[in-house]
């Protein structure tokens, strides 16, 4: 397995995960990373690792799972 291939497994995963929170993950010409949100005119993280969208997505998990278990706390 080379590089490439090892980084197309790497962003189908992380797109596959914004995906679920209506975003798509996209190279940018300079080989740098963004996170679009559908719909809005800037991207969420711009000119970025794959690691840095990884942790961005991580964290809107996180935020996922702490508002439904404050819901069902209720």
């Amino acid at each position: 397995m080379n590089v490439i291939n090892f980084e197309d497994r790497i962003v189908a995963r992380l797109a596959k995960k914004a995906a679920a929170y209506g975003m798509d993950v996209v190279r940018e010409p300079a080989g740098t990373w963004a996170l679009v949100a559908w719909g809005f005119r800037t991207p969420e993280l711009s000119g970025v690792s794959l690691r840095e969208i990884e942790a961005d997505l991580d964290s809107c998990a996180e935020l996922e799972f702490q508002f439904h278990t404050e819901m069902n706390d209720a």
